[in-house]
């Protein structure tokens, strides 16, 4: 995420966006469900603003985010973030599993 996009340094409003998530999940420890075998997890959805002048706000934060697949924008930022909880769960996808079969059978709906 190096460099400037409309003019703002990229890495620098990640940096303030990760700051605006850890001050986040620390101010929610009491709320996040605890599990003995520590197994569990929660994901949660941050929804941020990036105003004119770069700077950016907390809109809500969500738990259990919708997850779906409506179009291509949801594809590309959504199955990221699921490849990327799964390899932090350390969930290994079968031999035969391919990511763009699944893909076209999801966005094709059910009993497709």
């Amino acid at each position: 995420h190096a460099g400037a996009l409309g003019g703002f340094d990229v890495d620098a409003v990640w940096e303030r966006i990760k700051g605006i998530v850890v001050l986040t999940l620390l101010a929610i420890p009491a709320s996040v469900p605890k599990s003995a075998d520590h197994r569990c997890f929660e994901l949660f959805g941050f929804d941020v603003l990036i105003d004119a002048a770069g700077k950016p706000w907390l809109l809500e934060v969500n738990t259990s985010p919708a997850m779906g697949c409506d179009c291509e924008l949801d594809e590309q930022v959504k199955l990221p973030v699921l490849h990327d909880l799964l390899d932090l769960m350390e969930v290994k996808p079968a031999p035969d599993f391919d990511d763009e079969e699944m893909a076209a059978s999801t966005a094709a709906g059910p009993g497709a």
